[in-house]
């Protein structure tokens, strides 16, 4: 029997409520894309942190949210409050998570590289923390919106369209308004101040977005699956735990997301250097980049509901995922081989805008079906263990994800200091040798790992039929 208390005659969802649930994004996608993009840069290249040090930091820092993941999801999928089971732990993470990320952003002047390794570690931890406050019990309030095969699609395009929305706006704002160029820095990424008006800006956006979603599901509760009060003892809870895991299609998507993690992690903080360092791009060409992300990541989300229809989840992921490495690799390769053209040419950066063009869409619509096939492994579950486990689905698989993540977070300020990148420096002053082995260790990590991050895929085994019998199963049980 079931242990949860089944919702009948649930009201659809309204398009307010499905706009106001997906606006909490908009802070996830701002703080995921600060931390990716800005701090391996700002404390190495505007502070002078050896980047190995800031690694060690953003690598504890995930692996410590990895374990905080599981925790947070098995007590959220249990929990019992007047206010459901997700909203009391959505509310708690809004100060925290935006104080947290302004601070990152105004570090003391004249400390010391351990002293700001130590400030570095804790707002980081503090804002990964409790942003899983918010994340895993929104990611399990998804699956209780709606159970229709489509509609989860479009609700999650939604989420990233938000998300996207977020991310890249706030990055364009960063290099367009905050991140001033001038003589001795042509991309403007060394504008200390820049970044502390950024933290502010993007700190006030994360709290309104936050509230916006957990405000504007608020009278969603009474509507929310019920967990049956139960004492449930450690060894109780734990061999819950191995068993709602136990499932093939699940370990499938955590397999290729772990490659995936690794992979991204790798890259994370990096990704500024070569614009600025290895391609030798200015400011508004960097800007321009980022609004092709941002064009091409829409498209993606908002086409996503309509290729998964015709196409099933798992193959249209499949397909856009080879397109997304295909593109992101490509142009380094060529340039590896002397294929490319010259730095500071307009062919190059059309070049790189096309490439970015292909690659986030075809990125954003994996992620949009990915993130869908996971949300319908819940009746799945649901059906071989008798619970619904949404939190600790999605927490077990992002502990995993950010674990190996947080690796390749490491892994990438080891290659900086395994090239010997230099600290403080301008761009176009770096020796043509360290770029080209960076570029080479950047190709080495990123082609093999996405590889068999596409071949896992195609373990994963529910599609629109075994759903639909899912909850035709679910249906006559309840």
């Amino acid at each position: 029997m079931s242990q949860h208390t089944p919702i009948v005659d649930r009201p659809p969802l309204t398009l307010a409520t499905k706009l106001l649930y997906a606006s909490g994004s908009v802070g996830t996608g701002i703080k995921k894309s600060g931390l990716a993009t800005f701090v391996m840069i700002f404390y190495n290249q505007v502070l002078g942190v050896p980047a190995e040090i800031v690694g060690l930091a953003l690598g504890i820092a995930l692996v410590v949210d990895a374990f905080v993941d599981p925790i947070i999801g098995q007590v959220s999928d249990n929990f019992h409050s007047r206010w459901g089971r997700r909203h009391p732990f959505m509310y708690a993470s809004i100060l925290p998570v935006s104080l947290g990320f302004m601070a990152l952003w105004m570090a003391p002047s004249g400390w010391s590289h351990q002293s700001l390794f130590i400030y570095l570690l804790a707002f980081v931890l503090m804002v990964r923390i409790f942003d899983t406050f918010f994340e895993m019990p929104a990611a399990g309030l998804m699956a209780e919106l709606t159970d229709g095969y489509d509609q989860r699609t479009a609700l999650v395009s939604l989420r990233y369209i938000f998300g996207t929305l977020g991310a890249l706006l706030m990055k364009i704002a960063a290099y367009r308004i905050f991140l001033q160029p001038d003589d001795n820095d042509a991309a403007g990424i060394l504008n200390r101040e820049g970044y502390a008006h950024y933290g502010i800006t993007a700190a006030v956006v994360i709290c309104v977005a936050f509230l916006a979603a957990t405000l504007g599901t608020h009278h969603r509760i009474p509507f929310l699956h019920r967990p049956r009060k139960r004492r449930i003892t450690f060894v109780a809870m734990a061999r819950e735990i191995a068993a709602t895991l136990n499932n093939r299609s699940w370990m499938a998507l955590m397999a290729s997301g772990v490659f995936v993690a690794i992979a991204k992690g790798a890259a994370s903080g990096i990704g500024l250097y070569f614009a600025a360092y290895f391609w030798g791009l200015r400011s508004h060409q960097i800007s321009l980049l980022v609004v092709a992300d941002l064009v091409a990541s829409l498209l993606g989300a908002f086409v996503s509901t309509w290729v998964g229809a015709r196409l099933g989840k798992k193959r249209a992921a499949i397909v856009a995922f080879v397109c997304a490495v295909l593109s992101s690799i490509g142009p380094m390769t060529l340039r590896l081989v002397d294929l490319m053209p010259p730095n500071h040419s307009d062919s190059l950066f059309y070049i790189l805008f096309g490439a970015t063009l292909v690659h986030e869409f075809a990125g954003m619509l994996a992620a949009v079906l990915l993130s869908s096939m996971a949300v319908d492994l819940v009746e799945d579950s649901q059906i071989k263990t008798g619970r619904r486990s949404e939190g600790l689905l999605f927490a077990a698989d992002n502990l995993l994800q950010k674990a190996v993540a947080g690796i390749g977070v490491f892994f990438s300020g080891f290659m900086l200091m395994l090239v010997n990148f230099p600290a403080k420096a301008r761009p176009g002053s770096v020796a043509p040798e360290i770029l080209q082995a960076l570029g080479l260790a950047y190709v080495l990590v990123i082609a093999p790992v996405y590889l068999a991050a596409i071949f896992c895929l195609f373990a994963y085994r529910i599609d629109r039929a075994a759903h639909e019998r899912n909850l035709k199963t679910l249906q006559q049980q309840a």
